[in-house]
């Protein structure tokens, strides 16, 4: 099966912290997923949900505490027959998906290649290999569960609602840009537009005008997403959706013209009901 991939970036603290996700596939698989360590650090939970639509994997990322990235994979599953599931994990495309550290380009560290699993059954568990730290013997791996069976998701998922920025603050990698006050956009499309970095067009869904990349997410009252292969974070003084704590984002990235850095343009912000019209709206400027 040719997947796309949905890029999803769950932030998991490996090594102190547990995140439970729980994924539903096109065909109506469920997999729940989460970290695990033997060491003394116990983990703690939080929890959300996604959906993959059908003909995508779901990508996995995995960073420490202080926000290195350890692994990133994908995952596909799907139903088998006689009521198992297949579940196989690749690869991450490093040619596609790099991060920015030191002003270079880094390439994620990924699994060495395809391993498929032997057929499973609703409950059976399958681990991942993360990290092992031999003088310590202490070992950080994800388990991914076969969860209930849920309706296929034939259709891409519902929008959450609207993007909803409330008095936000905006750092790039842990560097405060930027802060409002008495400020609160609303709209299901964003325009976010640093000083170097360019201007980022965001979505809760894709365009069928624009090759919008899933690589960006929400939790809770965080929005995170990468420009110019830095990484950005949006914090607000409430949730950053309207109908859910958890989303994945669509982001578009152009890059900074020299027109805006004759200008001196400052960090600026701009909500639609279309990112296709924020994306015209501004392109058409800078022509």
């Amino acid at each position: 099966m040719n997947c796309k991939s949905m890029v999803f970036l769950a932030m998991a603290a490996a090594a102190f912290a547990q995140t439970n996700m729980k994924v539903r596939f096109g065909d109506g698989t469920g997999l729940e997923v989460h970290t695990e360590s033997t060491g003394s650090n116990l983990p703690v939970s939080t929890s959300g949900s996604d959906v993959v639509p059908a003909g995508y994997d779901f990508h996995r990322v995995v960073f420490d505490k202080q926000g290195a990235l350890l692994l990133g994979y994908d995952i596909e599953a799907r139903k088998a027959s006689q009521g198992t599931y297949r579940i196989r994990i690749k690869p991450v495309d490093t040619t596609k998906f790099k991060i920015g550290g030191n002003g270079k380009w880094l390439d994620i560290p990924t699994v060495s290649g395809v391993r498929e699993f032997p057929p499973l059954r609703m409950g059976d568990a399958v681990e991942v290999d993360i990290l092992y730290n031999p003088a310590t013997r202490e070992r950080i791996y994800d388990v991914l569960k076969v969860a209930a069976e849920q309706p296929p998701a034939r259709v891409a998922p519902e929008p959450s609602g609207e993007f909803s920025l409330e008095n936000v603050r905006v750092t790039i990698n842990g560097k405060t840009v930027a802060e409002q006050r008495n400020a609160w956009m609303r709209g299901a499309a964003v325009m976010i537009y640093l000083p170097g970095r360019g201007e980022s067009y965001l979505a809760l869904s894709p365009s069928p005008d624009y090759p919008l990349q899933a690589s960006g997410w929400v939790d809770h009252n965080i929005l995170r997403f990468f420009a110019g292969g830095e990484m950005v974070e949006v914090t607000g003084k409430s949730n950053m959706l309207q109908k859910s704590d958890f989303g994945t984002v669509w982001v578009y990235h152009v890059l900074e013209s020299e027109q805006d850095r004759a200008r001196d343009r400052a960090v600026e912000f701009s909500c639609a009901d279309k990112v296709e019209s924020l994306i015209h709206m501004y392109q058409k400027k800078e022509d």
